[in-house]
């Protein structure tokens, strides 16, 4: 006979872990069943490693679990841990645990505390008698009405598990979209603080001391020799300026934004740049595909789709089209028919949404389109790191060799004149 650990769930949907003792696996697991729980995992040990893990579980320092608990309640709620709640209770659902066991399992399974409270907030009103869906319209900062609407639509129709299936590979699309816009932005910026670090440490190391060097030596300095110690003694004494300007202008751009007018020239603006622009334009519309493609998928009928698509897209401009493409469609127009019509849509997205308009495969065709739009943003973003990186090298070997040169042009002038002089 062997020792077996089982991880499983009771009828209150509580997390519990068992030990039988049974010939082998199968029937450990059956036993767990017939007590009336959910088996989860297995694990097996011996007598001797069963008393030593029930020690060891016992003799936990106190002191640990409180500094662990110190560092998760400061802990904000990622994308990410969206994306596994979504993962864990599709599991879940797909096992026929009911929604308010899944959610106590996952109350259990949570480190971080606010996601423990909004889990433990979520299973109370599913317990009292409400939806899922209805629950999480408290939380709509990580809940989008998109994720709510599409909760909805499963519970409604009894497909709950489907619909997390596809809710969960449409944030984790998006999720990725997201990682690969922030590693191409990542060179950039490391770039451009390595800048601002090397112009700081030659400002307060290098060049006071060949300024002090010059001022004893009383000789004539070159005019850019001049410029260079003038600038590095002005930032000397107005260092935060530097800090300033960059929070200046972040605070105008937000106040500006606060306009409907303002916002609507900014994202417009960004529009117009080139290849950051096309790069803007193609991420959001492959947003919108994808997320069209799920929705109607899940059933949402084509004007809730559009509606509920429209809403993810934070670009203004962008959004006003998608609004229009919608209204055409509210009034019996086909999607297509509108796309046309307007200047965001490229000719492959019009015509692979007519084709799926015509063959009634519109969800299809909608996530291919953003397929194909997610391959020229990896071939994008490429182009714009092979763009960025020579251009930052350059201006970085500009400005730390026109300070290197500066310094060093009296020295040069004065052994010339050393050696004449001989």
């Amino acid at each position: 006979m062997s020792h077996f650990e089982i991880k499983a769930v009771n009828s209150y949907g509580e997390f519990v872990l068992k030990r039988i003792k049974a010939r082998n696996a199968e029937e450990a697991v059956n036993k767990v069943k017939l007590s009336g729980f959910f088996p989860l995992g297995l694990s097996t040990m011996d007598a001797a490693e069963e008393s030593s893990s029930s020690k060891s579980r016992r003799e936990e320092s106190t002191l640990g679990k409180k500094f662990f608990l110190l560092l998760t309640y400061f802990q904000g709620i990622s994308k990410k841990d969206i994306v596994s709640f979504t993962r864990k209770l599709r599991i879940f659902i797909q096992a026929n645990i009911p929604v308010y066991q899944s959610l106590n399992i996952l109350q259990t399974q949570t480190k971080k505390r606010r996601f423990v409270k909004l889990i433990h907030y979520l299973a109370e009103n599913v317990a009292s008698g409400k939806s899922l869906a209805e629950s999480l319209t408290r939380y709509p900062k990580y809940f989008h009405k998109l994720y709510i609407g599409l909760i909805h639509a499963g519970e409604a129709s009894g497909n709950l598990s489907e619909v997390l299936t596809r809710l969960e590979n449409y944030l984790e699309t998006t999720l990725k979209r997201k990682s690969k816009l922030i590693s191409a932005s990542l060179y950039p910026s490391i770039v451009i603080i390595m800048t601002f670090g090397i112009i700081s440490l030659l400002n307060i190391f290098i060049i006071p001391k060949f300024k002090k060097a010059y001022q004893s030596l009383q000789i004539e300095l070159p005019q850019i020799t001049t410029i260079v110690l003038s600038v590095s003694t002005w930032l000397s004494a107005h260092w935060y300026v530097m800090v300033l300007i960059p929070m200046a202008i972040f605070v105008t751009l937000k106040m500006i934004r606060l306009s409907r007018y303002g916002r609507y020239m900014t994202d417009y603006s960004v529009l117009i740049v080139p290849l950051i622009g096309l790069i803007i334009r193609k991420s959001n519309l492959s947003l919108f595909y994808r997320t069209n493609a799920t929705l109607l998928q899940s059933g949402v009928m084509i004007l809730d789709s559009l509606r509920m698509s429209a809403s993810v897209i934070r670009n203004v401009v962008i959004n006003k089209e998608i609004e229009l493409v919608s209204r055409g469609v509210y009034e019996g127009k086909t999607m297509n028919e509108m796309m046309k019509r307007g200047w965001l849509f490229d000719s492959f997205a019009i015509h692979m949404v007519e084709v799926g308009e015509t063959s009634g495969m519109l969800h299809e065709m909608l996530e291919e389109t953003s397929d194909v739009y997610d391959e020229e943003l990896d071939v994008l973003y490429k182009r714009l790191e092979s763009l960025l990186e020579p251009f930052i090298i350059i201006i970085l070997a500009g400005i730390v060799g026109t300070v290197i040169i500066s310094l060093y042009m009296p020295m040069v002038k004065l052994t010339q004149t050393l050696g004449n002089i001989k």
